[in-house]
């Protein structure tokens, strides 16, 4: 869904954008709102043909940043 006001994508079905109330609408081809965000975000696109792994996912993959297996390490500090 993309909210046809600020444009917030989401992957649930819902009639209001979570971000400003506005209606939404559902995409038929999320990469139509996806490949502009991430031009304009400067984010390195990378198009597979016929990859069985991406077809199962729905055809769209991220490579992250960061871990996401890997709890944060939180400290505390005590005061004396």
């Amino acid at each position: 869904m993309q909210c046809t006001n600020c444009g917030h994508l989401d992957a649930h079905i819902i009639a209001s954008c979570v971000a400003c109330g506005h209606a939404t609408r559902e995409l038929i081809d999320v990469c139509d709102a996806i490949v502009p965000i991430a031009i304009r975000r400067d984010i390195e696109l990378f198009y597979l043909k016929d990859h069985e792994g991406l077809y199962r996912a729905g055809n769209i993959a991220a490579l992250l940043r960061f871990r996401s297996d890997q709890k944060a390490v939180q400290s505390t500090t005590m005061a004396s």
